[in-house]
């Protein structure tokens, strides 16, 4: 692994070139409900061409190493991860950010791979207030511009959620199935709502 350490001795050294699935984006239903939902104010992995957010972490910047925000902040995090070589390594990382971010006093939604035999998910069950296995699968949006032929998500997606303090229930996080059909529709009212609210307000 240490070959592919970058310099801050935190995070793996990815070459997005040679694996360019590492960033990926989140497709647009899903973020639209977890949007309607949380209300993010910083997104701690991603850059000036796919954030949600006006505040955001950069990989350059990285938000492993920087000052933690808050307390009160919402934090969106899907990390980069392309597979086997890099993934345990890389994810446990952010795992232990969000924790630390939610000792800190935020609330943090991220995007994780679907694998409940890595040590990281084993911490993240202990450690998180809810764990969310989406269904059906959901297929990631290639970042734009990138030469990738689109292909299924073979193992599903998880939405972790920590909220300010960690879990602290004796069985940790609630595990459960989150069927993203149920919650389309009411994404897609309360973002017209939302719209429609701003419109009023810049007509008064």
């Amino acid at each position: 692994m240490e070959n592919n350490v970058d310099k801050t001795g935190l995070l793996p050294r990815i070459d997005f070139e040679e694996h360019p699935r590492s960033c990926w984006q989140t497709p647009k239903v899903l973020l639209d409900v977890l949007r309607a939902e949380f209300k993010f104010t910083i997104d701690a992995a991603a850059d000036a061409s796919n954030t949600i957010c006006e505040r955001f972490y950069t990989r350059e910047m990285n938000a492993v190493i920087s000052p933690l925000p808050g307390p009160g902040e919402i934090v969106f995090l899907n990390p980069p991860y392309c597979g086997a070589k890099y993934d345990e390594y890389d994810l446990k990382v952010w795992e232990e950010y969000a924790a630390r971010l939610a000792l800190a006093g935020n609330t943090i939604v991220c995007v994780f791979p679907s694998d409940t035999s890595v040590e990281w998910y084993l911490s993240a069950s202990q450690r998180a207030d809810e764990i969310r296995c989406i269904i059906p699968r959901i297929g990631f949006d290639p970042k734009p511009g990138a030469d990738i032929k689109l292909s299924g998500n073979r193992g599903g997606t998880m939405i972790i959620v920590y909220r300010p303090g960690l879990a602290t229930g004796p069985k940790g996080a609630n595990q459960h199935e989150w069927d993203l059909r149920a919650h389309v529709t009411s994404a897609k009212l309360a973002a017209k709502a939302e719209r429609k609210e701003h419109l009023l307000w810049m007509r008064s």
